[in-house]
């Protein structure tokens, strides 16, 4: 049972009297959505994800969602017809929208006009605008820019570029009616955008927590450590020293060279580019390395086929990668700069004795550069030893956070907007 249908029971006793999901959903507005995405899939990573179970969570709810994708943005394959939900339609509009692309956007008469960040956070004030509607615009802020310091353009400054992230999202913070961090660690970084505007300026902050889809298979199955040790690791190629890619590396292989066995399965990048890493000769002994894939099913055979899955980054706005992994019923090791970990130690309602187990397994933190690759050996090494306890954790922890589903979430961001 969802965390909605929970929520419906819940009132159902409130109230007095029976109803059914339908009847309920009637009695709650339904308000007409209007999503600006870079894609209807999962091929750009997390947030095309996010976007996905976001859209999902809301027509779920009972609300009426469009989203608008680029068109032909892969050509002979058509993303609509993908991750479909009743209530939800995906349509494809041109860079310069026609008169049929903005009449379709009219008369949805959209209530919230939703974008992403720096992605399409710009693109969505500027439809509404262009098709004269009242829309409340809502944005979505996925990431900080300091990691921009773990970036570097070919003759560009890293600092350059963080200020340039900076006074960008001052201008869409400007633009926008509604900003809508994703985690605690993003909402600090909302309310220091927000300081530094007028006051009239600034827009209502409003947090959101990702939600978590639980699967009926993931529970019946207790994972135990296997013969081949196998950890898993996401992350495009050319974020490498933002996601941490070679401190993970560098860990796995010192711990499988150890124990002389299992496996570090890196997932991403374009085909060219694992290519080019295989020839490069950084692969070696324990490392397999294969391309992003855009199919959610194939990635989540990897997730359930994996002992545990890594998280390392330098800088991380959530994770989704560590909720996947919990949803999967499988180990997370992730970085203590990342929202998942702050939201983990901090957001959750749970006992001290408990908060120290989770930050003992699941949370590795850098002190300093120079200790990175030995700390996360270390947190690797403790997972393999106590690979039953740490199972028990991520079980117990798994049933906890079952009520953050992402209809629940979203329910909470649609009272929030209000």
């Amino acid at each position: 049972m969802t965390a909605w249908k929970r929520y419906l029971e819940k009132l159902d006793v409130e109230f007095g009297r029976s109803r059914d999901l339908a009847a309920t959903s009637e009695a709650i507005r339904v308000y007409r959505i209007l999503v600006v995405a870079t894609e209807w899939g999962i091929s750009k990573g997390g947030v095309s994800t996010f976007n996905v179970n976001l859209c999902q969570g809301l027509a779920a709810l009972g609300h009426e969602v469009l989203v608008v994708v680029p068109k032909d943005l892969m050509p002979g394959v058509s993303g609509t017809t993908l991750f479909k939900a009743e209530g939800l339609e995906v349509v494809e509009i041109s860079e310069r929208p026609s008169p049929a692309d903005l009449n379709r956007i009219r008369e949805h008469a959209a209530d919230f006009v939703l974008g992403h960040d720096r992605f399409t956070g710009r693109t969505s004030p500027w439809l509404v605008d262009l098709v004269d509607q009242p829309a409340q615009k809502v944005l979505f802020i996925h990431t900080d820019p300091i990691i921009e310091l773990y970036k570097h353009e070919p003759g560009g400054s890293r600092y350059r570029q963080r200020e340039d992230r900076d006074h960008l999202h001052r201008l869409l913070f400007k633009s926008t009616d509604v900003v809508v961090p994703v985690g605690p660690r993003l909402a600090e970084h909302a309310r220091a955008i927000s300081r530094q505007l007028l006051p009239h300026e600034r827009p209502k902050i409003v947090q959101f927590y990702p939600g978590i889809a639980l699967r009926a298979e993931a529970c019946q199955e207790v994972p135990t450590r296997p013969q081949d040790f196998e950890i898993l690791l996401f992350g495009r190629m050319e974020d490498s020293e933002l996601k941490g890619q070679d401190i993970a590396l560098a860990a796995a292989r010192r711990l499988l060279g150890e124990k002389s066995v299992g496996r570090i399965r890196f997932i991403g990048g374009s085909p060219d580019e694992v290519a080019e890493f295989w020839l490069s000769g950084e692969i070696g002994d324990h490392v397999d390395a294969r391309p992003y894939m855009v199919d959610r099913e194939q990635l989540w055979g990897y997730i359930r086929s994996s002992s545990v899955v890594l998280m390392p980054s330098r800088e991380e706005g959530f994770g989704l990668v560590a909720l996947e992994a919990i949803e999967a019923n499988r180990p997370i090791i992730a970085s203590g700069k990342s929202g998942f970990a702050q939201w983990l130690l901090d957001g959750l309602d749970t006992t001290p004795e408990e908060r120290e187990r989770w930050k003992q397994y699941l949370v590795v933190d850098y002190e300093r550069p120079a200790d990175e690759v030995d700390k996360l050996t270390e947190k690797l090494a403790l997972v393999y030893e106590n690979y039953s306890e740490v199972v028990d954790i991520i079980e117990s922890l798994r049933e906890r956070v079952r009520d953050y589903d992402w209809p629940a979430s979203c329910d909470k961001l649609m009272r929030g907007l209000r």
